[in-house]
């Protein structure tokens, strides 16, 4: 009985460190085809210009459906792309913040 309990949780030990080690794979990977489907440049840009709500839009679905389009068939399951990011509704950005990327 308590080696059926120790192997039980052997294996639910194995299954959360592989889902998990899956998790942050999706994670870098994900950010490898963000850094290839924009630049800082193009951010910083549309930041110094103030672009209209509806150009950042336009690149942000631009680029998300780039990211989508480099991803495996597994990395959406254990890191899906947020509504928000996107489509970001109209107003949502802080052009602060980007310039503050924009100044490193």
């Amino acid at each position: 009985m308590l080696g059926n309990a120790l192997k039980l949780a052997a294996i639910a030990a194995v299954l959360f460190v592989g889902y998990k080690g899956l998790e942050v794979y999706s994670a870098l990977k994900f950010a490898d085809h963000l850094n290839a489907c924009t630049s800082s440049q193009q951010l910083c840009q549309l930041a110094t210009r103030q672009a209209s709500a509806a150009e950042i839009g336009t690149a942000m679905r631009e680029t998300f459906a780039c990211v989508k389009q480099k991803q495996s068939w597994f990395e959406p399951l254990f890191f899906p792309i947020n509504k928000q990011l996107s489509d970001p509704p109209a107003g949502s950005v802080d052009y602060r913040q980007l310039d503050g990327l924009c100044k490193r």
